[in-house]
């Protein structure tokens, strides 16, 4: 929507060399006047090539522990040129609390599209406004109005919202909107081309399982495992996909070393710069767990994170440490917790993650029950998405 507050006043706090502090300026608006939106910034440049710098976590989670506890609706101004790249950690920000939104603006230089319609894409349309100049305005109009066009969809974001979305394809909200199973999304385990192909042009949509391997000591070229002679490699899927870009498939990459991470992340990297990966993506990564305390495993899990971090940061983990990554995160569970030490567990885990369980593992009786029960339960936080995966072939 056009940046138009017709009901509040809207109070502008830049990290400037403040005359008063910014705990004084919320004390201030607290005691004097709280019918107000709240707009509090940051200092940033785009200049290239000098200064490109994106949005870091440490800037958004430092906003957030400064803003999280005032009771006003709160719009935090972005540059629409660092947006995307920094989106990882605007959209953690902007899922805190349904008071937040954006407000994209722009320096002298127009942002492209592309990028205004990333974000319209991936946040609720009345929770962003644009600060933006013409003509490129009325071109982004255009643009989020074009019937038909695909979807720009955040690789670390949401399967479920990638599979059901939650609007129409001008991202007008559905007058109603389905209710969705997560248990019942369905998981394709990608082992030759033509396969595949069925998958990309059929009707069916889920979870593209790609278990990448490789042909040579060490480490190669990234293969799909089980593709015999036909040696169909991860560039050919990705490159695959990104000509299939309306097939409503994400892709779950599971890795087997640490080479190969490496490899497929850059390969990650190269398909979504050419913009054809707006899909769903999972990395998980043998060996790596997140509740151990195998020195060995720790190590290597901590390589894991740094790794995606460092090469392809856009992406859902599985699993992953389970407080210190930025990503969103999908736990893969043995079983069910059960009993109530299990129960409290699994409460807070639900609260923070997906879940992953494999169809044919044998669970406590009434597990299934207990987790629907608080499930059911879960009021104003995450909605928790539990996956079911059988033999996905």
């Amino acid at each position: 929507m056009e940046n138009k507050h017709k009901s509040s006043v809207h109070f502008v706090f830049n990290s400037l060399p403040p005359i008063i502090s910014f705990s004084r300026f919320l004390e201030l608006i607290q005691e004097k006047f709280q019918d107000v939106t709240l707009s509090p910034g940051w200092m940033v440049a785009y200049s290239p090539p000098l200064f490109t710098q994106t949005y870091t976590r440490l800037m958004v989670e430092d906003m957030y522990d400064m803003i999280k506890d005032v009771p006003q609706k709160v719009t935090f101004p972005v540059h629409a040129l660092l947006v995307q790249r920094g989106w990882q950690h605007i959209s953690w920000l902007l899922s805190q609390s349904p008071r937040f939104s954006l407000t994209l603006w722009q320096g002298s230089i127009h942002p492209n599209i592309s990028d205004l319609l990333f974000v319209r894409d991936n946040s609720y349309p009345a929770r962003v406004y644009y600060d933006i100049y013409e003509p490129t305005l009325s071109e982004f109009k255009q643009a989020a109005r074009q019937q038909g066009r695909v979807r720009r969809f955040y690789p670390g974001g949401d399967l479920m919202d990638f599979l059901f979305p939650a609007h129409t394809s001008d991202l007008h909200f559905m007058s109603t909107v389905t209710q969705h199973n997560s248990e019942e999304v369905r998981w394709f385990t990608v082992r030759d081309l033509p396969s595949l192909m069925v998958q990309l042009t059929g009707a069916a949509a889920g979870m593209l399982v790609v278990q990448v391997s490789s042909d040579s000591e060490p480490a190669g070229v990234p293969l799909v495992e089980g593709s015999g002679e036909s040696s169909l490699t991860l560039q050919d899927v990705l490159l695959l996909l990104g000509q299939r870009a309306e097939a409503p498939w994400g892709v779950h990459l599971r890795i087997c070393t640490q080479q190969l991470l490496e490899a497929s992340l850059k390969l990650l990297h190269s398909a979504y710069s050419r913009e054809e990966l707006y899909r769903p993506v999972w990395i998980s990564m043998e060996g790596v767990q997140s509740n151990t305390q195998d020195k060995e495993k720790w190590r290597g899990l901590t390589e894991f994170v740094s790794t995606v971090e460092r090469l392809f940061p856009y992406v859902t983990l599985v699993p992953a440490t389970l407080s210190t990554v930025s990503q969103r995160v999908a736990v893969h569970l043995n079983t069910l917790p059960h009993g109530r030490e299990g129960l409290n567990s699994l409460k807070k885990m639900m609260d923070r993650y997906d879940l992953i369980l494999e169809e044919d593992t044998k669970h406590p009786a009434g597990a299934f029950r207990d987790f629907k029960r608080l499930k059911t339960e879960q009021r104003g936080g995450r909605n928790t998405n539990l996956y079911m995966i059988s033999d996905p072939s």
